[in-house]
């Protein structure tokens, strides 16, 4: 539950209370209780704000932008525009009954799509403490990265710049890629809003040297149109 309401300019964003009922939802079960909740809201118009400290662009915000549904490759996607200063790229989000998941990428240099083969799941279902999953995708253009992913609490109060949230997802993500690199990702998603907090410590490669680092995000503002 989100104990306060967002306002940007004349934007009133909605507050949270009790259970919410949209796109992107599924079935909770605690005790004999069910709940619908959407962890990762696909609806068109939705504006996220993100304070972003570390990796390579430094501390700034990065503003993330639902548009309308479209058909790619014969999948129904929601592309999700990311822009980060001067640069913007797009991620195709699909929802099945596994999951929500990364459909494909478009970085900035690219004209069209790429396409992940398999798709990456961001959560997978059903929600609970026990459910975990692999996600394996491209890094640069010749490396693999490949992550193990586990849902660790659905019942996490977290503090962000844009308020307080209760009942949240949190996941678990660590790996390592083909050229020597490694990763853990702490993933925090609320009911209703999504991703409000992410924070990752890396290695990395750079022509054969290693290098560590770690970024963090967090929500700033969520705007619904």
């Amino acid at each position: 539950m989100k104990k306060s309401v967002i306002v940007i300019g004349a934007l009133c964003v909605l507050t949270v209370v009790g259970i919410i009922v949209g796109i992107g939802g599924y079935i909770v079960f605690t005790g004999a209780k069910r709940f619908k909740r959407t962890y990762y809201p696909l609806k068109a118009d939705m504006t996220w704000v993100y304070q972003v400290s570390g990796g390579i662009f430094g501390p700034g915000k990065e503003v993330e932008t639902n548009f309308p549904s479209r058909e790619l490759k014969g999948k129904k996607v929601v592309p999700r525009k990311s822009e980060k200063g001067l640069e913007s790229s797009f991620t195709f989000i699909g929802e099945d009954r596994d999951g929500i998941y990364i459909f494909a990428r478009q970085p900035p240099s690219a004209m069209e799509p790429i396409i992940l083969q398999p798709p990456a799941y961001l959560i997978r279902y059903p929600i609970q403490v026990s459910t975990t999953w692999e996600v394996s995708m491209p890094k640069g253009k010749n490396d693999t990265l490949t992550l193990q992913v586990a849902i660790e609490s659905i019942s996490e109060t977290v503090t962000v710049p844009a308020g307080t949230f209760e009942r949240c997802l949190k996941v678990k993500s660590v790996g390592s890629a083909t050229d020597g690199g490694s990763i853990e990702v702490y993933d925090w998603y609320a009911p209703g809003v999504g991703l409000i907090k992410s924070i990752s410590k890396f290695t990395d490669v750079f022509w054969g040297v290693k290098a560590s680092g770690k970024t963090a995000k967090e929500l700033e503002a969520f705007m619904t149109h």
